[in-house]
């Protein structure tokens, strides 16, 4: 699992699947995109941040569609190696 930029990098240097928290990382992009719409008066930058918010909530909530992390958190009962119902970056963003 991906844990910071040097993880990353090694994980693409090697050709594995990344397991980081897009769900954050996106709410953090959507945070700014909102911002920036609302000082430059983008009611299209702030309908886009506010609809790709929305998809990311669809695909976990609706979808039931998550990544490692939020499996664990989902599963805390369970053993780490045990839970298996979670999907990759990539698998999830696609989703999205």
């Amino acid at each position: 699992m991906a844990e910071t930029s040097q993880d990353w990098e090694e994980e693409e240097d090697g050709g594995g699947e990344l397991f980081i928290n897009p769900s954050s990382t996106v709410f953090a992009w959507t945070d700014a995109l909102k911002r920036r719409g609302q000082l430059d008066k983008n009611r299209r930058l702030l309908a886009f941040a506010t609809r790709l918010e929305k998809a990311v909530i669809r695909t976990v909530d609706d979808n039931d569609v998550i990544t490692r992390d939020l499996a664990l958190a989902k599963h805390r009962d369970r053993a780490v190696e045990y839970v298996r119902d979670y999907v990759s970056t990539d698998e999830f963003l696609r989703e999205i």
